[in-house]
């Protein structure tokens, strides 16, 4: 069993399609390749905060389903204690302690409250350059900006910096790359 979603083959394929899309609705000039990038990082956190939630609830219910088959079989076996039902109470017993232990659901539940945290703190840190950007643009007060309202905002951005250098834009974008020992999404630097 894998010990973390990132080596899923369906997961990578879930938020390669969303960066995909997010790149192809807002790839523009007047966004800032830092203000693309955090973009990104936070709407790929959501995709991974939404796989890992489909992970957990999964996991909630089978173990709800073996503890309460335990807890019939406990009850069985003090009517009538039969060796049968004995060997289907320890085996039940065994497979929900073999789920407590289970290393993909601990990696799931860390990679959850990483991202989910992570997730607000770059969402709100976001907001609040735009809302600056889109100030210093405007030259006024302007409403506050989230992730979210990117394509519908487009003029509010400051002007991209490559473009003024006349250099290609490929040259200082930064590359996923997985760091598989806390299994976060990072640059590379």
């Amino acid at each position: 069993m894998c010990d973390n979603l990132l080596h899923l083959p369906e997961v990578v394929t879930q938020i390669t399609n969303a960066m995909t899309n997010f790149l192809e609705l807002n790839d523009t000039l007047d966004i800032s390749i830092s203000t693309l990038w955090d973009t990104l990082k936070a709407i790929t956190r959501e995709e991974l905060i939404v796989i890992s939630a489909v992970d957990n609830k999964r996991h909630r219910e089978k173990r709800k389903h073996l503890s309460r088959k335990v807890r019939e079989l406990k009850n069985m076996h003090q009517c009538m204690g039969t060796l049968r039902i004995w060997s289907q109470l320890k085996a039940r017993r065994k497979e929900r302690a073999g789920l407590d232990l289970d290393r993909a659901e601990y990696a799931s539940l860390r990679l959850h409250y990483s991202f989910y945290i992570g997730y607000n703190k770059c969402g709100c840190l976001l907001a609040n350059r735009l809302s600056a950007q889109q100030q210093s643009r405007k030259g006024g007060v302007g409403e506050a900006l989230t992730f979210h309202g990117l394509r519908s905002y487009g003029d509010a951005f400051v002007e991209h910096p490559l473009s003024k250098q006349g250099s290609s834009t490929t040259e200082s974008l930064p590359l996923f790359r997985h760091k598989i020992g806390n299994g976060r999404l990072g640059l590379d630097e």
